[in-house]
């Protein structure tokens, strides 16, 4: 069974450009780099740029499943190269274009059916009501954990009070001095000075 590309490679003559272009176009940044090569992670597949200096090195075709076939189009064809052909495949409901790349490798991209692209969206509408209840929940347990900070700050604040007060009554109650009935001086009652 034939399952989908693990490793695409293309032949460039210039990686800095190759970077922005591919970088633009997928809409993600290199996965890696290094003066030979360039790589990007798409949907689990490994497109990696190697540098050339051959121009006659053969050139690659490589097709994207996109969901809005002419949206995407216009947007890759104003990052650069005009589209060289446009081309039916043999499924229905489904078209194919091919751009170029920069060095003249085939940028292709393949639009996928009605339902396919309205589950596309409810996927990616999904994706984003996910993230943004993550988001609120961090907020939330953010917020809970500087409430609980304060909480324990007044507590601690409170026990050493507590303690200090209660070794400030035990100092002073060790330390008093109780003296005896008779070392108290006697007052002459009833004793007039006649």
């Amino acid at each position: 069974m034939i399952e989908g590309p693990r490793a695409i490679f293309l032949y460039v003559t210039n990686l800095d450009i190759g970077r922005e272009w591919y970088s633009r176009a997928l809409e993600v940044e290199p996965a890696s780099f290094d003066e030979e090569s360039v790589t990007f992670t798409v949907g689990g597949c490994l497109l990696t740029l190697k540098l050339t200096t051959a121009a006659s090195h053969s050139l690659t075709s490589v097709y994207w499943g996109v969901d809005d076939l002419e949206w995407e189009y216009r947007r890759i064809s104003e990052i650069g190269k005009m589209p060289t052909q446009s081309a039916q495949l043999a499924y229905v409901d489904s078209n194919a274009v091919e751009l170029l790349d920069p060095f003249g490798n085939v940028f292709g991209l393949v639009g996928v059916g009605g339902k396919s692209k309205r589950n596309a969206r409810h996927r990616r509408a999904a994706q984003k009501l996910a993230l943004q209840n993550v988001g609120q929940n961090l907020d939330e347990i953010q917020m809970k954990e500087g409430e609980q900070r304060k909480i324990h700050r007044v507590i601690g604040w409170v026990v050493t009070v507590a303690v200090r007060l209660t070794l400030g009554f035990a100092w002073t109650f060790a330390t008093m001095q109780t003296r005896p009935a008779d070392t108290l001086p006697k007052l002459p009652i009833g004793a007039t000075g006649r």
